[in-house]
């Protein structure tokens, strides 16, 4: 049987709620975009893990132009692995009324990319 491990220094918890994307222009990189998997989704399509492909011409608020053809890659971390990390650290580690749980990030969008309801639902899952 699994045992939690007490660690002997107190253990705060911290998540990454992370993303970023990287546009691929002639199979050379054009730089960062602030755009995530669901918001590329209507333009594009999969095809390999992380990666897509602009199927349409595309402009976004007329600052940004996508050409058929373009590559992007998305790296994120998604809900799903994210509740699979929390599963993890409360099999794995024996938490108290002091510690503290953070979600962290680079980007001041990153947020975005989860509903409200999500967050609080990676909190609440340490009280579970």
């Amino acid at each position: 049987m699994d045992e939690k491990r007490s660690y002997p220094v107190h253990l705060d918890i911290a998540l990454p709620v992370f993303y970023w994307t990287q546009l691929y222009h002639d199979n050379q990189f054009a730089g960062l975009i602030d755009l995530n998997s669901e918001d590329i989704k209507g333009f594009t399509k999969v095809t390999k893990p992380m990666w897509y492909e602009v199927t349409k011409d595309t402009s976004i608020d007329y600052q940004e132009y996508y050409r058929i053809g373009d590559q992007i890659k998305c790296e994120e971390v998604s809900k799903k692995v994210l509740d699979e990390a929390i599963a993890i650290i409360k099999k794995n580690v024996a938490l108290d009324k002091n510690t503290t749980i953070a979600l962290f990030n680079i980007n001041n969008n990153t947020f975005n990319k989860y509903k409200n309801e999500e967050i609080s639902s990676f909190y609440d899952s340490f009280t579970k």
